[in-house]
């Protein structure tokens, strides 16, 4: 099968702003089908703070800059029509330090979505020289949670049942779209 990964925010404006977005994938679709491809792998296209979209605040929406989910619907269907599946970037590892959940988190060990996150004593984070483990900007500061790619991408604590059913919760919300 061939594959053509497509960075939707290089790939094709139709809005003038300079980002590309789903409606440019969609009229450069048979262009696609003319090279052969089988199926577009997208980056990820939900809303985020960063320009490359690892970095998630919300699962089941679309960055507006990116597009509408109707556009996405549309992408689906003039997609299959041609017989190009359509393969999303997610990214389940970690989300963003603005996904509502670690925003809660933050707000102390009691709060249901601490335990969505890993966390680690501070001193013991700092005797050990662990850098993975990062000091929370707001909240309390007695503990470090761990972000393997940066401080603003806590990683998810998939040892907690409620985060992997989330992410399967995810997961079926999107394969549904088609």
């Amino acid at each position: 099968m061939i594959w053509y990964s497509i960075f939707v925010r290089s790939f094709a404006d139709t809005n003038n702003d300079g980002i590309g977005d789903l409606k440019g994938i969609i009229q450069n679709l048979d262009y696609l089908e003319e090279l052969g491809v089988e199926g577009i792998w997208l980056s990820p296209i939900h809303p985020a703070p960063s320009y490359h979209k690892y970095d998630v605040i919300d699962y089941y929406g679309i960055d507006p800059e990116d597009g509408t989910m109707a556009d996405f619907r549309l992408l689906i269907r003039e997609a299959h029509r041609r017989n190009i599946k359509i393969m999303l970037d997610m990214v389940f590892n970690h989300c963003s330090e603005q996904h509502p959940w670690f925003i809660q988190a933050l707000k102390g060990k009691k709060n249901k979505y601490r335990t969505y996150f890993n966390w680690k004593d501070a001193q013991e984070v700092k005797k050990l020289n662990l850098p993975d483990w990062h000091v929370p900007e707001k909240g309390a500061t007695d503990e470090c949670y761990y972000g393997l790619f940066w401080k603003g991408m806590p990683d998810w604590n998939f040892d907690h049942a409620a985060v992997r059913q989330a992410m399967i919760d995810i997961s079926k919300f999107w394969i549904n779209k088609g």
